[in-house]
């Protein structure tokens, strides 16, 4: 890839044993990493599992809907896709975003609080989105995009009650946030926890579910759809938890449902 380097493995370790590929801009790290496996299967090459495309700025990353960009200045937070073969343990997006919420937790243990996730993709801090999970699929590959704030301390109006980061977490403890290079670390070894079929990732998930007990409003269907003002089929109920699947539990007054595409709006 053009202004494509691999980082030396003794700069960043990666326990997959994969390459980490960096650019210091690019559009989207997702484009980045398909043109990696496409490359490489061109070449005849193997993609090892845990293989990272990473950005110091990225202007065209996006989240769930083309309309959701995934705002960061230059060099302040960590963006990147990661590299899976299919088929990979299930469900994935639950597992990349624990592993996520788990990074944030390493970081700011000092402050004996923990992040949450909101189903399906976001980690939260006190209801202040750190960041954001994309997973596409080719057939082949599964890339897991994440981005997640890490030294941001300024953020859009649109977004500046909505969202936080480590260096404003930390800062309310006197304390600075670590570097990119050490949260991908992190976020690696995590990755690497989660994606052995037996790590039991239900109870902790169990504690981290953002609103879980509480009513909310859920929308089935895709995220496109669900971005819509109109809310028609919208469906209220108690956040109950989510299945092995990954499914959503809602507990309605027609009983117990389980959703697996839409969006949660909350009261």
């Amino acid at each position: 890839m053009e202004n494509t380097v691999e980082i030396p493995e003794k700069e960043i370790t990666n326990p997959f044993g994969a390459p980490v590929f960096y650019k210091e801009e690019t559009e989207s790290t997702m484009t980045d990493a398909r043109e990696i496996t496409r490359n490489a299967e061109k070449k005849g090459s193997v993609v090892l599992p845990g293989t990272v495309a990473l950005a110091g700025f990225q202007n065209s990353g996006r989240g769930r809907l083309p309309a959701r960009k995934w705002v960061s200045a230059a060099g302040e937070n960590l963006m990147c896709t990661f590299i899976f073969k299919a088929p990979v343990p299930q469900p994935f997006t639950i597992r990349v975003g624990l592993a996520v919420s788990r990074t944030f937790d390493y970081f700011i243990r000092d402050t004996a609080e923990t992040t949450e996730i909101k189903w399906p993709n976001d980690v939260l801090f006190h209801g202040k989105k750190l960041s954001g999970i994309l997973c596409e699929s080719d057939g082949r590959f599964i890339y897991a995009g994440t981005g997640l704030n890490v030294s941001q301390k300024v953020f859009p109006p649109e977004i500046r009650g909505k969202a936080s980061s480590l260096a404003v977490i930390l800062n309310q403890i006197g304390k600075q946030p670590p570097s990119v290079r050490e949260v991908l670390e992190v976020l690696l070894q995590e990755l690497k926890d989660m994606m052995d079929e037996s790590y039991s990732w239900e109870t902790e998930l169990g504690k981290k579910t953002y609103k879980l007990n509480e009513t909310v409003i859920f929308l089935p269907g895709t995220a496109a759809e669900n971005d819509k003002s109109a809310a028609s089929g919208q469906v209220k109920g108690i956040l109950r938890g989510m299945e092995k699947n990954g499914g959503l539990i809602l507990e309605t007054e027609e009983g117990l449902k389980t959703f697996y595409s839409g969006e949660i709006r909350f009261l």
